[in-house]
């Protein structure tokens, strides 16, 4: 399914994509800030029309999420279409959520029984099955939390999140099953087992943070900002550059290598240029070359840009980073 598939970190992209990035274009919700914890992953879910919030504006983030919840957001996320309708007993067929439940189970996400208790609160332990369920992951169920026996009926489903990256426990070596799961932590759970860009452990580079897809939405739009997405102070007049850009438009974006925490993106555009004098862009066709670390989970700054690639004779492997 389309949504399954990674983000086009590592492929072309058009201008007209980039400037209709996630950057751009995700809801703002009046009680989700903009460094809060999950707002990557939740914009991303937005981006993807699978979660839109309340009509008051908010996301209530800490609210912890029911099963038919669950079941709305695993239904769009899977574009699941049911082919009958299925009796619950405490699910009327003109409940609001009563065809997404009656997919999910259709789909073997959730178990057949005759009461589905939409409005019973999600445990890790169910988050767990229903991502395995729902994603068909796999694993060997080796994968051991200190709180969660072998005997426990979640034990496998909770080892294969584990070893497919979703999830990391909580520090301790516990993982918590009983515990309670809130919308955000649904939503983070949600975008790392559709996008394994969102995964704690990986080193790829979400579009809608990635700091080129800001920089030249900075450029057009907000010229002021072109400066926090630096690690260092750039080298180049980056505000002059940008005010001589008339036209922008980016036809390549694609990783070309890796090194001791450093990805190198080669970058093609072409610009329109204006009377401000600058020395480093050209009128036309383009092509750049951007050093890009990762400062922290989600949390990318540009080390530098050159015309020249750094890295690109360097052999990297993706596999041992």
């Amino acid at each position: 399914m389309k949504k399954w598939k990674r983000m086009l970190a590592v492929s072309a992209i058009t201008g007209s994509l980039l400037f209709s990035s996630s950057l751009a274009s995700a809801k703002s919700f009046r009680d989700l800030s903009n460094d809060h914890w999950a707002q990557h992953e939740i914009n991303y879910l937005v981006d993807e029309q699978i979660i839109s919030g309340y009509p008051d504006g908010a996301f209530y983030p800490n609210q912890t999420i029911t099963k038919a919840q669950a079941a709305i957001m695993l239904a769009r996320a899977l574009e699941l279409k049911g082919s009958k309708n299925i009796n619950f007993n405490d699910v009327p067929t003109s409940h609001s959520a009563y065809k997404d439940i009656s997919v999910v189970v259709e789909a073997g996400i959730f178990p057949t029984t005759k009461e589905f208790k939409p409005n019973e609160l999600v445990t890790r332990e169910l988050m767990a099955e229903l991502l395995v369920n729902a994603f068909k992951l796999e694993g060997t169920g080796a994968y051991a939390f200190k709180d969660v026996p072998k005997t426990a009926g979640s034990y496998k489903a909770i080892s294969i999140l584990a070893e497919n990256d979703i999830t990391v426990g909580s520090g301790d070596g516990a993982f918590k099953p009983k515990e309670l799961v809130t919308r955000a932590q649904f939503s983070v759970f949600m975008a790392r087992a559709l996008n394994s860009d969102f995964l704690p452990n990986q080193y790829n580079i979400p579009m809608n943070v990635n700091p080129i897809v800001k920089l030249f939405d900075y450029a057009l739009k907000n010229p002021e900002g072109i400066d926090t997405l630096f690690k260092t102070t750039p080298t180049l007049d980056m505000k002059a550059m940008s005010q001589s850009i008339k036209n922008i438009e980016v036809t390549e974006l694609k990783e070309i290598a890796r090194l001791n925490g450093i990805t190198e993106f080669s970058v093609k555009l072409n610009v329109q240029l204006n009377e401000h004098q600058q020395n480093f862009l050209k009128e036309g066709e383009n092509q750049l070359y951007f050093l890009v670390a990762k400062t922290g989970y989600m949390d990318f700054k540009i080390v530098s840009i050159y015309q020249k690639p750094h890295l690109g004779s360097v052999k990297t492997s993706m596999k041992t980073m």
